[in-house]
């Protein structure tokens, strides 16, 4: 396949509307030894580059990691000796929020915390969202549109696709006669080929490329991030993380493949998505119904919450303000975007709703339920959702 001769390549500027966080593995779950926090910045520190770059700093590292109290005498010794105005000592860096800085400066000695922080990916020195995590998002929301709409009864749950994938997912294996281990990728199978199984080359998604978006340098900001109890507005779990600041713009490519161009080696599926569609089922998705938990349904979550229902308010504002241009989407993505935002078919109406759905646990499989937590920046503020604007 000649991909610059099969695909039409759309160029995306996106815009953070809520502070937006991926993860990214342990490898980018960091500790003081790996960063510093000076002057309202936090640095991703280089420790080839402070060997090179000191050799005072050099001396005292050997001597201290010889130490039997070397993590805590370490975290000292980064702190003390980084420069921040030498770039070769650090890679990448961040702004902190004051909860951090202080959280920071009290826990700094105190051998029993960690001071871990989650971090975004980095290409280079440039924090990253992955396209894969874009990709995701926006395959949820095409997958949910499928499986909830009628294109017979235009706005109606699709009702025989829905009994039909439910009978798909509980049926036994056919070889081990045990219930299926894997319910989400056999519905996934179903709605997209009407089979309990696919080869990738009937996943119309395998036509659809979306690069990495690379983000501005200092447009990151590291946060608290609380677990909030939406009926008491009480937190007891707390972490740090980088976040997209809201308001940041950055750029990314979509390319889908034109069916026109491709050939029969190409093994096409019987019907490709194209960019049009997938916005309006982004939208469609992000948004919701009447009666189907969509964003709106977040305020539900925060009647006791000012700040994080008023930061909902304006994401509905923004759509209204740009509801006649085509080429304008929003998308939920990444971590902390929340279980209706990350699942499709059937979203419950609201968060006592019952009703058992397709592709997740129904509130009785669980003793605690679901949906009885929000995670906030600050215990105030959701996370995850971006713009996404086609540029001519």
């Amino acid at each position: 396949m000649d991909y610059k001769e099969v695909f039409n390549n759309y160029n995306i500027k996106a815009t953070a509307m809520l502070p937006i966080h991926v993860g990214a593995g342990d490898e980018n779950l960091i500790d003081p030894l790996e960063y510093v926090v000076k002057d309202g910045w936090f640095y991703r520190i280089d420790l080839d580059g402070m060997l090179r770059t000191d050799t005072d700093f050099a001396r005292w590292f050997t001597t201290a990691a010889e130490n039997a109290k070397a993590p805590h005498l370490l975290r000292r010794l980064f702190r003390d000796a980084f420069n921040p105005s030498v770039k070769e000592q650090w890679i990448h860096r961040s702004r902190v929020s004051s909860l951090f800085a202080e959280h920071y400066k009290n826990k700094f000695d105190d051998g029993n915390n960690q001071l871990l922080v989650q971090c975004l990916p980095l290409s280079g020195c440039r924090a990253y969202i992955p396209g894969s995590s874009i990709k995701g998002a926006l395959r949820t929301a095409v997958l949910d549109c499928l499986a909830t709409k009628d294109k017979n009864n235009k706005g109606q749950r699709n009702i025989k696709l829905y009994e039909k994938v439910r009978r798909a997912i509980n049926t036994p294996d056919e070889k081990t006669q045990q219930p299926l281990s894997d319910k989400a990728h056999v519905a996934e199978a179903f709605i997209l080929t009407g089979k309990t199984k696919m080869n990738p080359d009937q996943d119309p998604f395998r036509f659809i490329k979306i690069s990495d978006a690379l983000l501005p340098e200092d447009s990151t900001e590291i946060v608290q991030v609380i677990n909030i109890n939406s009926s008491t507005g009480k937190g007891n779990i707390e972490m740090y993380v980088e976040t997209v600041k809201p308001g940041t713009e950055f750029s990314f490519t979509i390319s889908i493949a034109s069916k026109k161009r491709l050939t029969p080696e190409d093994k096409c599926p019987a019907e490709l998505l194209d960019i049009v569609e997938i916005w309006n089922m982004a939208n469609e998705y992000l948004f919701g119904e009447p009666g189907n938990l969509g964003l709106e349904a977040e305020k539900h979550y925060y009647r006791k919450n000012r700040a994080a229902s008023s930061a909902v308010d304006a994401i509905f504002d923004d759509a209204e303000k740009h509801s006649e241009n085509g080429k304008i989407t929003y998308l939920r993505v990444g971590r902390f975007s929340h279980l209706e935002c990350m699942t499709y078919s059937d979203r419950p109406k609201d968060i006592y709703d019952k009703t058992p759905y397709l592709c997740m646990m129904s509130k009785d499989t669980h003793e605690k339920g679901w949906g009885k937590t929000r995670n906030l920046v600050e215990g105030k503020i959701p996370l995850g959702v971006m713009r996404l604007e086609m540029e001519d």
